[in-house]
């Protein structure tokens, strides 16, 4: 699988109250980012078969069937940094890469000189605006639904054709307030 599709995304995670934040906590927010990335790439898949209604319908199939095998490595995680939480990842274009690698088996070594590699690559970058804007916008109402909070949105980089040179970044703070409460203490606290 390829290092990304050009999308890089950064997660920071701001905690309010207390300095801990629970793993369960963690994992619903990184679940929630990786499920809008998955259906992302769903509707991804979608679109490049209506554009492309001359490809072979088994190749789609078969791409979906795949897609779904990956469903949990939607994103890529780069980096982790302290201080607020940060998480750096990036979209991992799973879409594309499983129909890259159905359409290969069947054309292969004439794929990446196709015309149909380079229309479907001109019509993701074409979308790259699109898809980062939709993209967020769910990622930061996943995250809102998984865990109390409130999300931000921030967006750097190339929009178009340059992403090659540069990832389009996408930034979503998140400030959540752990009560102590609803979560075990850590063990300082507690001696």
């Amino acid at each position: 699988m390829s290092e990304g599709l050009g999308i890089e995304i950064v997660l920071r995670l701001h905690q309010m109250g207390t300095r801990i934040i629970p793993y369960s906590l963690f994992r619903k927010i990184v679940d929630a980012l990786n499920k809008a990335v998955y259906e992302s790439e769903n509707e991804e898949l979608a679109i490049i078969q209506a554009e492309f209604p001359d490809l072979p319908n088994v190749a789609f199939d078969a791409a979906r069937y795949r897609l779904r095998q990956y469903r949990y490595d939607s994103i890529l995680i780069k980096d982790l940094r302290q201080g607020s939480l940060v998480v750096v990842g990036a979209v991992a274009g799973v879409a594309i890469w499983v129909l890259q690698e159905t359409l290969g088996e069947t054309m292969k070594e004439a794929w990446l000189d196709s015309e149909w590699h380079q229309r479907i690559k001109s019509l993701l970058l074409r979308r790259m605006s699109h898809k980062r804007h939709s993209l967020s916008a769910d990622a930061a109402r996943r995250i809102e639904r998984a865990v109390p909070s409130e999300t931000n949105i921030g967006y750097d980089g190339p929009v178009d054709a340059r992403v090659s040179e540069a990832p389009s970044r996408i930034t979503i703070d998140v400030r959540i307030e752990v009560s102590t409460k609803d979560h075990p203490p850590d063990r300082e606290e507690m001696l």
